[in-house]
């Protein structure tokens, strides 16, 4: 409403909230890190299995090779989160608790965001290991599970936990 002062257009109330949440979020990260972003409702098709080319010597056969094909209509989510905050309360707590409020509001939208994000993404295809301890050798064995190519853009995703405790992992040296 133009005649009420001090109001923000909520676009642009929301972009601030979502650049907010690029270092917090998996799906934001992703965003930022190349994902191709296309309309809702959009057929999009991707590869199961992929060509394969080979060496042929002059004048010789060359083999024939498939190339698996899919589509899925990419469908919007969304994801919201609303609070009640009485007046006397925002009042009260001043800009502290409206850091307090917004630093809530982005932790449960990205829990929720990613959450969702990786439910849709992951399926009873997606390679899975169980760890054996030994840092290393379950990288090596994800790895081996992924089968990156030269195409591939590998991003890890890490609990916090998890984050800290590879952050900290030692060489047989005791170098980090």
């Amino acid at each position: 409403d133009e005649d009420a002062p001090g109001l923000v257009d909520a676009r642009t109330i929301s972009t601030a909230f979502i650049a907010q949440l690029r270092n917090r979020s998996i799906f934001y990260a992703l965003q930022d890190a190349g994902m191709v972003r296309v309309p809702f409702y959009t057929r999009v098709s991707f590869s199961t299995y992929g060509a394969t080319a080979f060496v042929a010597g002059e004048g010789g056969a060359v083999p024939i090779s498939g190339l698996g094909v899919d589509f899925v209509n990419l469908k919007p989510v969304t994801v919201c989160g609303l609070c009640l905050f009485t007046k006397e309360l925002i009042e009260s707590t001043g800009s502290a608790g409206e850091a307090l409020i917004t630093r809530e509001l982005r932790r449960a939208v990205v829990h929720t965001v990613d959450e969702e994000f990786l439910d849709l993404v992951i399926d009873q295809n997606t390679p899975t290991a169980t760890s054996s301890g030994d840092a290393v050798a379950d990288v090596k064995a994800l790895l081996d599970a992924v089968e990156p190519t030269a195409e591939s853009r590998l991003v890890f995703a890490l609990a916090p936990d998890v984050a800290r405790q590879a952050a900290t992992l030692t060489t047989l040296t005791g170098g980090y």
